[in-house]
């Protein structure tokens, strides 16, 4: 771990030198091109089989896209910002979409539920008319929940 650290860290200095002095796209490509040849040969070694894949291959073209746009735009903020700047900013960014998808998938259950407890309004409602303590109405919708979640179990379970 320590030598991928090092690794990581000695690119934003080493990219910040070269970004000046090389294109970006082409500096890149060079990448690539080495790490598909790097890969190439490590697969040849250990005596794996290369797969084609022919379905959806349109997939690899937009990830590939992705990535390139995302190397070509770093080395670009190289020239501009400081090395340490930028390394703390490209490596803090899976760490900050993580955290935003925590907080997104929290603001949506939230809603959710919110939507749920509104629709079970009028149920409860009719069930205190007729008698229903909190603490029976509390039960059926536990037992409720429990038998969706047990069902929910039951199906899935053929798929593990």
């Amino acid at each position: 771990m320590l030598i991928f650290s090092a690794l990581v860290a000695g690119s934003f200095s080493l990219g910040s030198m070269a970004a000046n002095e090389i294109a970006p796209v082409a500096l890149n490509a060079l990448r690539f091109w080495l790490a598909s040849a790097l890969i190439f040969v490590a697969v040849v070694a250990t005596g794996g089989r290369l797969h084609v894949v022919t379905h959806a291959s349109w997939r690899y073209l937009v990830l590939g896209s992705i990535f390139s746009v995302y190397f070509v735009l770093m080395f670009e903020g190289l020239k501009t910002a400081p090395p340490v700047s930028t390394s703390a900013v490209f490596t803090l960014t899976p760490l900050l979409a993580g955290l935003f998808g925590i907080m997104l998938a929290a603001v949506a259950m939230a809603v959710s539920a919110k939507r749920y407890c509104e629709r079970q309004y009028d149920p409860v409602a009719m069930m205190k008319t007729l008698g229903g303590s909190r603490a029976t109405i509390r039960n059926i919708f536990l037992l409720h929940l429990s038998l969706v979640t047990a069902f929910n179990n039951l199906y899935n379970c053929k798929y593990l």
